[in-house]
């Protein structure tokens, strides 16, 4: 009978232990699931971040190559650049002379003028130029002024001409009529090579170099022809004909400079 009751209160103390171990369970499995939804969180959370920065990345990297990406334009507007320049000047004057009472002929009072020029310049690479100019004058007809071709940055500050040209003597022997301060050339000038200056065909080298002495220092030499007939008259000097000149320039203020050559 002992045994009976036994039996029965360990029963009854069986059935009093099984709620308080399912209400322990269940309250772990809770906690597991909190714990496995705040991870889920945390993961959506990160996964979230990551795709902002990816998102942000993408777009330096668009602004970064759409900056070095190559810029097509049409050239159609830009065929004007490869245009030749083309001008036209005049040289002209007005005369007043007194009546004639002497018998001596005089030029009469009135307006003329003494050339026209046409110019023509283009670029025929982005290290090459062309130059034309051609002269109408009333008595003589049409001559040619000037026609060559320089080529620059053949070495550092040196330049080649090719062609017939105005020569690199003095100041003004460069120069066209029109553009001089007075009516004609110096008397200095026109007395040792002629009413039109050193006008002639060869090569000209022009070298542009720093010195310490001068802000800027020019060395010219050009081979001619010789074809001027008031300074070469005979055969024995008609090739070559050798100019050379060295130039220095003194900048002072926007105004003044001085240049000795």
């Amino acid at each position: 009978m002992y045994r009976t009751i036994l039996i029965i209160l360990a029963l009854l103390l069986q059935l009093q232990a099984r709620p308080a171990g399912q209400d322990s369970l269940s309250l772990r499995l809770k906690q597991l699931e909190q714990e496995v939804a705040l991870l889920k969180a945390r993961q959506e959370e990160n996964e979230l971040q990551k795709l902002r920065q990816e998102a942000g990345q993408a777009a330096e990297q668009g602004d970064e190559g759409s900056s070095n990406s190559k810029v097509f334009k049409s050239g159609q507007r830009s065929l004007q650049a490869i245009n030749p320049e083309i001008s036209f000047t005049g040289d002209g004057y007005a005369l007043a002379a007194p009546q004639n009472r002497c018998g001596r002929q005089q030029p009469h009072s009135g307006f003329a003028f003494r050339v026209l020029g046409l110019h023509v310049q283009s670029s025929l690479d982005p290290f090459s130029l062309a130059k034309v100019a051609l002269e109408f004058r009333p008595d003589e007809g049409v001559e040619l002024g000037e026609v060559y071709v320089t080529w620059a940055d053949l070495a550092p500050g040196l330049s080649l001409t090719a062609g017939k040209f105005r020569q690199q003597f003095g100041i003004v022997n460069r120069w066209h009529v029109h553009s001089l301060d007075q009516y004609a050339f110096p008397l200095a000038l026109t007395t040792l090579l002629g009413e039109e200056g050193l006008n002639q065909s060869g090569l000209s080298l022009d070298w542009l170099v720093s010195a310490p002495w001068a802000d800027a220092t020019n060395v010219t030499l050009q081979i001619t022809n010789g074809s001027s007939p008031h300074l070469f008259a005979g055969e024995d000097f008609s090739f070559p004909a050798l100019l050379f000149r060295l130039g220095n320039y003194y900048d002072f203020n926007e105004n003044t400079y001085l240049e000795i050559g």
